[in-house]
């Protein structure tokens, strides 16, 4: 049935998070290198059930080949994690998945996890009995608060890290230019054309 799948994906992703930490803290801060493999017009370090891409050992993949997705499969996992009132260890679990999004330093991953934490706001609030006029409202506030540091991304980086090197190459042409960021500004802007189909 649909819990048990649900359930054994969260458990999967668990012993995939929980195997992807100790291999991306020996490979950055122990020195630790894997074997070479070649794929997808990329070199990873392989560690069978741990790879990182060679140069951005940074980026945490787990089992994957793209640090994103492996961020929006421990998204997901976080998500069905909050809903189910039953699951063992549901704090638990849930720090590891966001221990395990933040690893991968993926952008994708954490616009998820802010969505995630008002998910996880709103679902506290259901449980502790509060209307759904308070529930809605509250989401509404956080959902036009996202927009606002979205609109406002540049100002705010460039006030909390002032004269950082790495922030200022963030926010150069040439990264606000990129098929990545050009593609997250066009969904948005579908998104908010047709919020129902966008």
């Amino acid at each position: 049935d649909r819990e048990t799948i649900l359930r054994f994906f969260i458990r999967v992703m668990t012993f995939i998070a929980l195997v992807s930490l100790p291999f991306y803290f020996a490979t950055n801060y122990l020195g630790v290198t894997l074997p070479i493999v070649n794929g997808h017009m990329r070199s990873y370090g392989n560690g069978l059930i741990f790879f990182y891409i060679v140069g951005r050992t940074i980026r945490n993949c787990g089992i994957f080949w793209e640090p994103s997705i492996f961020a929006s499969f421990l998204s997901m996992a976080a998500m069905f994690t909050v809903f189910d009132k039953q699951l063992r260890h549901r704090k638990t679990r849930l720090l590891i998945f966001y221990i395990a999004v933040l690893t991968s330093n993926s952008s994708t991953g954490f616009v998820l996890l802010l969505l995630i934490s008002i998910l996880i706001i709103c679902n506290y609030l259901f449980e502790k009995n509060h209307n759904i006029l308070s529930v809605t409202m509250l989401s509404l506030f956080c959902s036009l608060l996202l927009v606002c540091i979205f609109l406002l991304w540049d100002q705010l980086i460039l006030k909390l890290f002032p004269n950082n090197n790495f922030v200022l190459k963030l926010l150069s042409d040439n990264v606000q230019q990129s098929s990545r960021f050009v593609a997250i500004i066009q969904n948005l802007q579908l998104f908010l054309g047709r919020p129902g189909f966008g």
